[in-house]
């Protein structure tokens, strides 16, 4: 499966086999990895492609979240759902200082 993002500038595609190799490349805890959507991981993908955030960045905000430490570069909105618990940073974004100025709404993603 395939998913295409269009930004102001360009588009990206996704495919699945991209997300597979960025799973395996940046998360090693099995039980993390479980409770992150392919949502999450596109979203991933198309701020490293596009704008250049490491994802180990946003692995490591996640994991000092869940583990109550401090990190004042990452706005937290908490799921009431217990399995989604502090995966989503800002509105689904990486730590916002990263994020030009110009990008004001989540990417669309259009599957093909």
């Amino acid at each position: 499966m395939a998913w295409t993002v269009n930004l102001q500038d360009r588009e990206i595609t996704i495919t699945t086999a991209a997300i597979d190799v960025l799973k395996a490349r940046f998360v090693r805890d099995e039980e993390l990895l479980s409770r992150m959507s392919e949502s999450w991981w596109r979203d991933i993908f198309v701020h490293m492609v596009a704008f250049g955030i490491d994802p180990t960045e946003i692995i490591q905000a996640v994991h000092n979240v869940e583990a109550g430490k401090p990190n004042s570069d990452v706005t937290v909105t908490k799921f009431r759902d217990e399995s989604l618990k502090a995966l989503l940073l800002h509105g689904t974004l990486s730590p916002c200082q990263y994020l030009p100025s110009a990008w004001k709404e989540r990417p669309q993603y259009h599957c093909r």
